[in-house]
Order: C-alpha cells, then sequence, then structure tokens
C-alpha cells in the first residue's frame, strides 16, 4: 500500500491505494510518498505532487478525496463540447416569403459580416450561373444558410484562377445563429449538400473559397474532405481556393 499525498483546497488529503490500481489510473506518487514510513518528507512530496498536477486538476471543496472521485471528476472535465446530433441537422428549400427575413438579419450580424462583407440579401440568393440555396435547419429551427453556384470561366479568369477548371460547384454556407457556431453543424450541413448535388448534377469537382485567416472555416472545411489548392486575390484580400471530391 501506498499513501498517495493530493493538495485539495489548500489541504493535504491522503488516500491509500493499492500500488498497481494508482499506476493503472496513471495518478502521481513519488517513493517519498510514503507517509507512514517517511513523515518527515510529506513537504517535500506535497511540492512535488502540485508540481506535477495540470491546470486541469482544481481543487475541490472537500478535505479528502478517493483516488476514484478524484479520477471520475478529472474525466468529466476532459469531455468534449457536446456536438448537434447528425440527425437533427436537415436542408430545405430556401423561399423568401418564409425565410428572406431571417438571412437578411443574419447577413448583418457581425460575425457572418466579419467574413462576408456587406453582402445583400439579391447578391447572396443569386441563382445565376445554376446556382441554388438551402436553409439549414436544426430540430427545425433556422439556423444557417448554404448557397452554391456552378463555376463558369470567365468568373475564374477574373479572379485569376485560370489554372481551375470550369464546371465545378462552388459553395458557401454561413451559420447565422450564434450559438450554433463550433457545434459541428457547418460540416454537417455541408456533407449533405453534397451528397445532394453529387447525385444530381455530377459536378466534376466541388470548390470553396475563404480568406485565409478564417481558421474556423479552414477546419470545417477540412473535415468534411476540402484542400487548399492555392491562394488568390480579390479587391484586395488574400483567399484560399479549396477543392473537394
Amino acid at each position: 500500500m501506498v499513501d498517495l499525498l493530493l493538495h485539495v483546497g489548500g489541504t493535504a488529503g491522503r488516500v491509500r491505494r493499492d500500488t498497481n490500481e494508482s499506476a493503472n489510473f496513471g495518478l502521481y506518487k513519488h517513493k517519498d510518498c510514503e507517509i507512514g514510513r517517511a513523515g518527515g518528507r510529506v513537504k517535500s512530496c506535497e511540492k512535488r505532487a502540485r508540481r506535477k498536477m495540470t491546470k486541469q486538476w482544481q481543487p475541490l471543496h472537500a478535505n479528502t478525496l478517493t483516488t476514484r472521485n478524484y479520477l471520475e471528476t478529472f474525466i468529466e472535465k476532459q469531455k468534449p463540447q457536446m456536438k448537434i446530433e447528425t440527425n437533427s441537422v436537415t436542408l430545405v428549400d430556401y423561399r423568401d416569403a418564409e425565410h428572406a427575413g431571417r438571412l437578411s438579419s443574419w447577413l448583418r450580424s457581425p460575425h457572418v459580416v466579419q467574413w462576408w462583407g456587406e453582402t445583400s440579401l439579391d447578391e447572396a440568393t443569386s441563382t445565376k450561373s445554376n446556382g441554388g440555396s438551402r436553409i439549414i435547419l436544426i430540430d427545425k429551427m433556422l439556423a444557417g444558410y448554404v448557397h452554391w453556384h456552378v463555376l463558369d470561366r470567365a468568373e475564374l479568369d477574373e479572379a485569376g484562377l485560370n489554372d481551375i477548371p470550369e464546371g465545378g460547384i462552388d459553395l458557401d454556407i454561413l451559420i447565422g445563429e450564434a450559438a450554433f457556431l463550433q457545434k459541428g453543424v457547418g460540416a454537417q450541413a455541408l456533407r449533405l449538400t453534397v451528397d445532394f448535388l453529387r447525385h444530381k448534377y455530377r459536378p466534376r469537382f466541388f470548390s470553396m473559397c475563404t480568406q485565409i485567416e478564417n481558421a474556423r472555416a479552414i477546419a470545417c472545411y477540412r473535415k468534411v474532405g476540402f484542400v487548399i489548392v492555392r491562394t488568390f486575390k480579390e479587391n484586395g484580400r488574400a483567399y484560399y481556393f479549396l477543392r473537394g471530391f
């Protein structure tokens, strides 16, 4: 048996556990922690334990903890943020009568303007070049918007993307409700959109563009399978051109 010294809320509490079990839990111990046989080394052991504890091991309001309670608390803190269930994300056709007001509000939201700029409703919903739009729903709540259009030669050349072939489908997406940011909604909505468009149009490829500073969008697109092909400039800003599938 080994005495493990844990610093809890400013109070040093001893937890007696079997040596092998403690090792399996990955808890901190030291040969000087044998309190019964080396009582004079308590303070030294306490300092070592505190140095080894990470910031995630915050003191709890208790004088003495069992090893298992301490471990369960640590595991609870390590659980990732809950993601939206895949089957709760759906897409519906965009309809002006039902969705124009909400989309207009989203386009004025600071977190959208930061990357979309001053985009009008007409620009966001343009259906030129065989384009289309969908509203992203989460459990029937309006959450975001996805738009696509087919890339033509003139558009690519104007952006300096002369090496990119025409005929691909370019996607744009926004999560309008800030409460749904960073919950995996964008990636799930893109997968649904790509699956739908692949079966309906069988495009040569899919593409997405975003400013090179937009780390959140880049991480989302890569999660879905897009890769950065090259950079280009538009209106004085640097963008990544990403290609997928």
